[in-house]
C-alpha cells in the first residue's frame, strides 16, 4: 500500500488542477473588461415581453402561445427581422466604452438621458430590466446608453440600438400571405 502513496498524491494534485481550471479559473483581462462593459444579458429564448417607448409612441411586444405579437398600440403580427434585432440587443448588449462611471443630473443632460430617445423594458422569465438610449453621437456610430443594474453611462454601437428608435411601419409584419413556399403545389394568377 505504501508504494502507491506517491501516485495518489500526483492524482490528487492533477484533480485539484483540473478543478481549478474548469471551476475556479480567474477571468483573463479581456474577459473582465467584457464583463464590465456588458450592459444587458438575457436569455433570448426566455424573452416574453418587451415594452418600447420612443418618439413614434409606445409599443408592446408579447409572446403568446409561442408566437410574438405587437399588442400595443394595436394588435398586429410582428415583423420577424425587427423582432430578431430587438432580441439580439436584449440577449447581449456590450458597450463600446464607459463614459461616466458615476452619472449625475449634468451627465444625464449631456448624454440626452433626461429625455431618452428610447426606453426599453423587458421580461425574460424571472429576469428583466430597463435600457435607456440617449442621444446619438458621431452620426450613425454610437448612442449614449444606460441600463438597470449597471451604474454609469456608456456608449454603444448604433447598429445594435437603432431598432429601438423605429416606429410602427418597421414593427408590423409586411407579409400579406403566410405559407411555406416549399409546400406550394399550384399557383394560379388571374
Amino acid at each position: 500500500m505504501k508504494k502507491f502513496t506517491g501516485t495518489w498524491i500526483v492524482v490528487g494534485l492533477l484533480a485539484a488542477l483540473v478543478l481549478f481550471l474548469f471551476v475556479g479559473k480567474p477571468k483573463t483581462r479581456e474577459e473582465a473588461k467584457e464583463a464590465s462593459l456588458t450592459l444587458v444579458s438575457s436569455d433570448r429564448e426566455k424573452l416574453e415581453r418587451v415594452e418600447l417607448a420612443n418618439a413614434g409612441g409606445t409599443f408592446v411586444f408579447e409572446k403568446k402561445d409561442e408566437e410574438w405579437r405587437l399588442t400595443a398600440p394595436r394588435d398586429l403580427p410582428v415583423e420577424e427581422s425587427s423582432l430578431n434585432l430587438m432580441k439580439n440587443a436584449l440577449s447581449e448588449l456590450i458597450a463600446s466604452d464607459p463614459v461616466w462611471p458615476e452619472a449625475g443630473a449634468d451627465e444625464r443632460e449631456k448624454s440626452g438621458l433626461t429625455k431618452p430617445t428610447a426606453t426599453v423594458t423587458w421580461k425574460a422569465g424571472d429576469a428583466g430590466g430597463t435600457l435607456e438610449v440617449g442621444r446619438e453621437i458621431a452620426k450613425n456610430e454610437t448612442f449614449y446608453v444606460t441600463a438597470s443594474g449597471k451604474p454609469g453611462i456608456f456608449t454603444a454601437r448604433s447598429r445594435t440600438l437603432e431598432i429601438f428608435t423605429k416606429g410602427l411601419p418597421e414593427f408590423r409584419r409586411k407579409k400579406l400571405v403566410d405559407f411555406d413556399r416549399d409546400k406550394v403545389r399550384t399557383l394560379i394568377l388571374e
